[in-house]
């Protein structure tokens, strides 16, 4: 398949390929305003694309799904075929630290769930029970939400053989790693209990 993804990480290389595309978005890191300009030059960089290139499916998220409005015209005009996906990660769900920005963002959340559940093609996201909570809270058919699970290859990454470089104090723990991000708005308070709910079946767990 061709691929092409619009990201933002400005500040990396983007990587070559005769399949592949990474359209670089910056950051700037402003508070708030950032934030903004940034949502504002995704959006510029996906309606940009769609009105240069005809492509057969378009995965938007609920902050781009607006971006969606001139392929539904062009589709009910017989334009085009292009189908369109809203991709729903685990941050719909988090729980923030700050009341305005979390109410704002979950009505615009709720807006792109119904306009997606009416119009687009379908839903991904990334676990069982997400898809369950969307179904449930959402009203979203669970026959019309697709799974991409999260996952690692053993082949590249092997525990086995990198135990023996655990820091001091971790040898011969059962050792549970995060990679990624952890706050109080992104599942660090869950992560505490679940190493606590732990704890009697392995007294000798670690989180890294």
């Amino acid at each position: 398949a061709d691929v092409t993804l619009v990201a933002g990480y400005g500040g990396r290389p983007a990587p070559r390929g005769p399949t592949h595309r990474l359209v670089l978005v910056p950051f700037a890191p402003v508070p708030v305003l950032g934030h903004l300009l940034f949502n504002l030059r995704v959006q510029a960089r996906v309606l940009g694309l769609l009105a240069r290139e005809r492509f057969d499916h378009v995965i938007l998220d609920p902050y781009t799904f607006h971006c969606a409005f001139p392929l539904d015209l062009a589709a009910r005009l017989g334009l085009c075929r292009t189908r369109v996906v809203l991709d729903v990660r685990s941050g719909i769900f988090h729980r923030r630290v700050r009341p305005l920005s979390d109410l704002l963002g979950r009505a615009l959340i709720r807006v792109a769930l119904a306009y997606a559940r009416r119009l687009f093609s379908g839903v991904t996201t990334i676990s069982p029970m997400l898809r369950e909570r969307l179904a449930r809270e959402h009203g979203i058919p669970p026959g019309r939400i697709g799974i991409w699970q999260s996952g690692v290859s053993l082949g590249r990454f092997d525990p086995s053989r990198v135990s023996a470089g655990r820091p001091a104090g971790l040898a011969g723990k059962f050792v549970v790693m995060h990679h990624g991000t952890l706050g109080l708005d992104r599942g660090l308070p869950e992560t505490v209990e679940a190493m606590r709910l732990l704890r009697p079946s392995y007294p000798d767990i670690v989180l890294y």
